[in-house]
């Protein structure tokens, strides 16, 4: 349920954890109107979860993201350092528009474009602000 998972893996970031990340930074400072909801604070706890999970059933040690991503990924590679004792890595591909269909002004949903990668891979045990 979602008090159990909570109290298991909430535990283990602190909400200052999770307000320093830029993504969160931007949405509170007013650089966004609509502000942010529960759902989307929380999310970074979830996709962090999902990594600890990989780490913990497959052995997965490197997520790969979006930039857009980047602060929910290293929330994954920090859950794995405080509840695990692990270390696992992370991955910024610079996030682009998608690809627009000549004929419309929607994105064409089966390409993702991406402009490249960030420098290497950060550990766990660096600090991402995003």
């Amino acid at each position: 349920s979602f008090l159990h998972f909570i109290r298991d893996i909430g535990k283990h970031l602190t909400v200052n954890y999770m307000m320093a990340k830029d993504s969160v930074k931007k949405r509170l400072s007013g650089e966004s109107s609509e502000g942010m909801s529960f759902t989307e604070f929380s999310y970074q706890l979830l996709q962090g979860y999902d990594f600890l999970h990989l780490y913990r059933e497959k052995g997965v040690r490197l997520q790969v993201g979006g930039s857009d991503q980047w602060g929910n990924i290293t929330t994954g590679t920090e859950l794995i350092r405080r509840v695990e004792g692990g270390e696992a890595f992370a991955w910024s591909v610079r996030s682009s528009p998608r690809p627009m269909a000549a004929s419309s002004a929607r994105p064409r949903a089966a390409t993702y474009g991406s402009t490249g990668a960030t420098p290497p891979p950060t550990s766990s045990t660096s600090s991402g602000s995003t």
